[in-house]
């Protein structure tokens, strides 16, 4: 895996098994396709090219709307975010990692799936933000950044599914849907192909052991795939190797170091600086003052705030002496439970009702979610899938230096150009 690629992946996979019906008999190739513009199609390495086409003005033009769209409507995920969040930061003995907006999207698309009190209850999580809105702000290919979003599902050709309602995931939730045979190794390779195409190969090791056993009814993939490098990039030749004091003791870590003036926040708690990545896209890093936890300070602080301009009153533009270590974290969770604190309870109880995409009794049985994140000198990769079962009922400048060393737990957050939070995790060893 090469640490140049920049990359941001969610993979949400809803898997269920059929209690009643019948289903078709249906070829494995039969797909319904949601219809994705490739707007760089005609400019395939010609990457200067593209920069001064009208294709590519017009593209700007209408990402920039999108985006200044969602911004005016990002504090209504402020409630959604700060709850994952706080569900997530609970031990200070691990790193952690994971996606808060593409878990948005495949709670999304599984709200989609659900009605009456099963669907409220996703609902009630996340909230109401505007699908489209979100979707093509965060959705965006071009020279400089490539932040792509996709939706598909996998129906088991014995299964019995609506076919309208397919037609409409695909036209207004951008959700293609293949039909195979369940458990077949061409189906699982099939799959597996799918979200290595839609994750640019970052998460092949993760991706090799995802699969779909001959019970499973259905599954939803929900992709998204972030590539930027920093705007100002870090000079290899000034790297060090430093001490970390990490909550598991001391260890040796390669350091990363650039001095220059850029935003600075301060509050009681905390102290943060923002690195800006291609296209206006950032990663904040987040250092709790000495003798605060990490823990402490998400369950006291309310870290969603850095993306609103309420904070200018407490933001100057230094002298930043930033040292931070060289970033590869991984995660693994299996989400229910913090699902079920969260309020969506009644999709894993027998009373589930996911009756939009079809009749045969369904709930959710267990979700897993995995992340990977890495940033070197040159910019951030990312990359993370969930996995969820679901089985039959029988996320003013200053003039002194500041100095800021990332040489113990810390926190990270990485926005898109609509302050929507890609990724956030903590470096705590």
């Amino acid at each position: 895996m090469s640490s140049k690629k920049i990359a941001l992946i969610f993979l949400s996979l809803c898997l269920c098994s059929c209690s009643s019906g019948k289903g078709g008999s249906v070829n494995q190739n039969q797909v319904i396709k949601a219809e994705v513009v490739d707007y760089r199609a005609d400019y395939e390495g010609k990457e200067d090219e593209y920069l001064y086409s009208d294709t590519y003005s017009q593209r700007e033009i209408a990402h920039r709307e999108a985006v200044n769209k969602s911004i005016e409507k990002q504090s209504e995920l402020d409630n959604y975010y700060h709850k994952l969040i706080n569900s997530f930061f609970k031990d200070n003995e691990k790193n952690e990692l994971f996606s808060p907006l593409n878990i948005y999207f495949a709670l999304n698309l599984l709200a989609q799936c659900s009605d009456s009190e099963t669907k409220r209850e996703i609902e009630n999580l996340i909230g109401s933000f505007d699908f489209k809105t979100l979707w093509e702000a965060n959705n965006y290919d071009s020279p400089l950044l490539s932040q792509q979003l996709a939706n598909s599902l996998w129906l088991n050709q014995e299964g019995s599914y609506k076919n309208d309602f397919l037609k409409d995931l695909a036209s207004n939730y951008y959700a293609s849907s293949y039909i195979g045979e369940m458990g077949s190794a061409e189906f699982n390779k099939d799959l597996q192909n799918w979200l290595n195409e839609n994750t640019g190969g970052l998460l092949e090791d993760n991706i090799a052991s995802v699969s779909l056993d001959s019970s499973t009814l259905l599954a939803l993939a929900t992709t998204i795939y972030y590539k930027a490098a920093w705007v100002n990039e870090f000079n290899p030749s000034y790297n060090t190797n430093e001490t970390f004091y990490g909550s598991s003791g001391e260890v040796q870590k390669e350091m990363l170091h650039l001095e220059k003036k850029q935003s600075y926040y301060q509050d009681q708690d905390y102290q943060a600086v923002s690195l800006s990545l291609q296209d206006n896209t950032k990663l904040w890093l987040i250092l709790p003052n000495e003798g605060i936890e990490l823990n402490t300070l998400v369950a006291n602080n309310d870290l969603t705030i850095l993306r609103h301009n309420a904070i200018y009153e407490k933001t100057s533009y230094p002298m930043v002496k930033l040292s931070m270590p060289k970033l590869d974290i991984t995660a693994s969770y299996e989400l229910s439970s913090t699902l079920k604190e969260l309020g969506i309870q009644k999709a894993f109880s027998d009373s589930a009702d996911f009756s939009p995409i079809s009749e045969m009794s369904l709930t959710l049985s267990s979700i897993r979610h995995d992340a990977r994140l890495l940033a070197d000198e040159e910019g951030v990769s990312a990359a993370a899938f969930t996995v969820s079962l679901l089985t039959t009922t029988a996320l003013e400048p200053i003039s002194e230096i500041i100095e800021f060393n990332l040489n113990r737990p810390f926190i990270f957050m990485l926005c898109g150009a609509d302050d929507s939070i890609l990724f956030i995790g903590s470096c705590n060893n």
